[in-house]
């Protein structure tokens, strides 16, 4: 869990900062913000679901990160403010 959650998109987040790629830079940066939401939250199965919730998160031929993004941490940014 540790390793597919948190190594590798570490990892991948310093090369997309190394390598200046706004895009990339955003989506990391999003995915870190999902995470930390997720960690808030207890489910049952948390952490079989924690596992798959951040293997979809981070498949690249998905944009899931972008959607979670623009459909409810934008919304709660704009409650917050």
């Amino acid at each position: 869990s540790n390793v597919v959650g948190y190594l590798y998109p570490a990892y991948a987040s310093f090369k997309a900062i190394k390598a200046n790629n706004t895009k990339r830079i955003m989506e990391w940066l999003i995915y870190w913000i999902v995470i930390a939401l997720f960690s808030v939250i207890e489910l049952p199965f948390y952490y079989e679901t924690k596992m798959i919730f951040m293997i979809w998160l981070i498949l690249p031929q998905f944009t899931h990160t972008s959607v979670i993004c623009i459909s409810n941490i934008s919304q709660m940014s704009a409650q917050m403010s």
